[in-house]
């Protein structure tokens, strides 16, 4: 993985060349391996580059140029079966000078023009120059792994891999988005706004067209859910067993050793089960947390040692994790409601530091094969729904539910007890939809109106009617319930899960993480399973189809085993109790701090640190009242420590 960059000057007037050196040591977390820049188009136009050597560490420079084709590009990402994409162009007379797939990227775009990406599998983003043709194409793989972020004004449209090369630029005023506080900050996302204002990201499945006439996007591709297997059960298990394999399988293809995340959860557990089978030296890295109420990484070690591979299990403790805040949360770049992510982040330092620079995760599983809780939580929802009451079963059921989601309340789930008043109609199709995230948003709606200030809140009617029409375009689709809900929270994977916990914080140490549940085969294999297929609802099981491929695979104490929220043991209590953070806890949500930001009713959130203070520990007000403080609180921190005075060098 690598570190993307670029500036393209809309008058054609030159680029300067310290811009793009900027935006390379901004990202050399993300490419030690080497740097690079490239004046292009009479120098209107500027690539700039940091590696990740991986593959054919002795060459792939990069931005790479194909002289004959009048080509160049800069790519961060992996793009897999390699091989078999070599065979095929050299065949159409293409020829190769090295085996990366950087290269092969430009002869697909030779071979195929912009429908290159039917032959891509993997993540990616990339902005690829058509000198000929006089066009930038700006790329992002179909799920959103790997990040790319833009920005326009009247004299220029600049790219880069993450957010802080294009602050320091200073192109745009710095502050906050509102409507990114109004959607993606209370947890609806729904566009493609980033917490600051003029920066938005390349949607997922995209890619943009700029010329001199301006910018043009298009879908390349967009999840298809409505076509339906007519295969048995059985038979799925034998599909997506297959396709798994195959997905990691294509994962450990690398020049370099290959290691694997490993919590003590199914997902992870089954990625490694499978590499283990070809790869029985495959090095696993967990993570564990003194002292900690909930702690998987005996777990994680016990799946080690039954699977006979090599563990290593970093401890790490409070003064840790509030020592490693502030790092962590420069590279997430959004505002976080919990301070878990810090241990990836230590995680990643720590394997990093073990010589392993390639991991394959279980990332992505939750959302495609229905593994949160809410997914069970909506679907009896919707049967109370149907049926108009709650009939002594689904009583039942209801109960069982709280009982075995209790750990995971707020966390995986929203108890609301009126959410029927918050079910989605569409009345040009005459459908209804009970989701989790609708629910959610409408019945924080007064606490939007108290927590923000008056012209924030003045915008809050017209970000209701965007997430109404996002919703509205959903339902179209004539999604089952259970669709709807995936197509969301595959919205939140890319949004929030990725930065937060994977992509951001693995690269915060140059890392490239591998998803193999994201794998393109897949996905669309499971995008094709009926409800029942995925849930076991009499029994209150997620990942139904998963847990019954893969039970004989995993180690006795992992068949079966319930999904939890990470978590560890670390809250935004501890760490304002805590040496290290209590002074920057009490900086950021001084009074006069945060009415000096503009953005918040500062009376509202002193109210709000006091509830927090004295509210019991565990209980639904701590839970809630901390999560909202901890996404203020964050907030206040990325304004103040990504500034572009404090991005640039002395």
């Amino acid at each position: 993985m690598c570190g993307v960059g670029a500036v393209f000057s809309r008058d054609g007037s030159p680029v300067n060349p310290s811009e793009l050196s900027l935006m390379n040591k901004l990202m050399s977390h993300r490419g030690p391996d080497g740097s690079g820049v490239l004046l292009l188009n009479n120098g209107a136009l500027g690539l700039a580059h940091t590696r990740l050597a991986i593959n054919d560490q002795a060459h792939g420079h990069q931005p790479m140029v194909d002289e004959e084709a009048e080509l160049s590009l800069s790519y961060n990402g992996e793009i897999y079966d390699c091989d078999r994409l070599r065979a095929q162009l050299r065949l159409l007379g293409h020829q190769f000078k090295t085996s990366t797939d950087t290269e092969v990227v430009l002869k697909l775009y030779r071979a195929y023009g912009l429908n290159m990406f039917e032959h891509m599998n993997g993540e990616f983003a990339f902005l690829l120059w058509d000198n000929k043709k006089k066009k930038l194409l700006a790329a992002r793989d179909r799920f959103g792994i790997k990040p790319l972020y833009f920005l326009q004004t009247s004299k220029c449209f600049s790219f880069a891999s993450e957010k802080k090369p294009l602050l320091a630029l200073e192109q745009v005023p710095f502050q906050a988005s509102h409507d990114y506080l109004l959607s993606s900050f209370m947890g609806s996302f729904i566009g493609h706004e980033s917490f600051f204002e003029g920066i938005k990201a390349v949607k997922a499945g995209h890619f943009l067209l700029l010329d001199e006439q301006g910018l043009k996007e298009v879908a390349y591709w967009q999840p298809d859910y409505s076509t339906k297997t007519n295969i048995s059960f059985e038979e799925a298990k034998i599909t997506l067993s297959d396709l798994l394999k195959q997905a990691v399988e294509r994962r450990l293809v690398a020049d370099t050793e290959v290691g694997s995340y490993l919590s003590g959860g199914v997902d992870s557990s089954i990625i490694t089960s499978l590499a283990a089978e070809t790869h029985p030296d495959l090095k696993t890295f967990s993570i564990g947390f003194h002292g900690a109420d909930f702690d998987e990484s005996q777990l994680a070690k016990q799946t080690a040692e039954s699977l006979n591979l090599p563990s290593s299990i970093l401890m790490a403790g409070k003064h840790e994790l509030a020592s490693g805040l502030l790092n962590s949360l420069k590279h997430i770049e959004i505002p976080i409601s919990s301070p878990q992510p810090v241990g990836m982040t230590l995680l990643s330092k720590h394997i990093r530091d073990s010589g392993i620079k390639t991991c394959i995760t279980g990332d992505g599983s939750d959302e495609w094969f229905a593994g949160y809780a809410y997914f069970k939580l909506d679907q009896l929802r919707s049967l109370e729904r149907k049926e108009g009451k709650q009939s002594p079963e689904l009583k039942k059921l209801y109960q069982q539910f709280y009982r075995k989601e209790q750990g995971n309340k707020v966390l995986l789930w929203f108890p609301c007890d009126n959410w029927q008043d918050y079910t989605f109609q569409d009345s040009t199709n005459n459908r209804e939809y009970i989701s989790s995230y609708g629910i959610r948003y409408h019945a924080v709606s007064g606490l939007r109106q108290k927590l923000f200030n008056p012209e924030i809140n003045a915008k809050q009617e017209n970000m209701h009617d965007q997430i109404h029409q996002y919703y509205s375009k959903l339902s179209q689709q004539n999604l089952s319930g259970l669709d709807f809900n995936r197509a969301l929270s595959s919205q939140q994977l890319s949004h929030y899960i990725f930065p937060m916990q994977s992509d951001r914080v693995q690269m915060s140490h140059s890392i490239e993480g591998r998803l193999p549940f994201l794998d393109k085969d897949v996905v669309e294999f499971a995008q094709t399973l009926p409800a029942d297929y995925l849930l076991n609802l009499s029994q209150l099981q997620e990942k139904h189809l998963l847990h019954e491929t893969f039970k004989d695979k995993l180690p006795a104490h992992m068949r079966f085993k319930h999904k939890q929220a990470y978590h560890s043991g670390f809250s935004w209590d501890d760490f304002s109790k805590n040496k290290q953070g209590k002074g920057i806890w009490e900086h950021y949500l001084s009074y006069s701090n945060i009415k000096d930001s503009g953005i918040y009713n500062a009376l509202f959130v002193k109210t709000l640190k006091q509830i927090n203070r004295y509210a019991p520990n565990h209980s639904d007000l701590k839970c809630k009242t901390d999560l909202l403080l901890g996404n203020v609180f964050t907030s206040l921190v990325l304004l103040d420590q990504l500034k572009p005075e404090n991005l640039k060098p002395n």
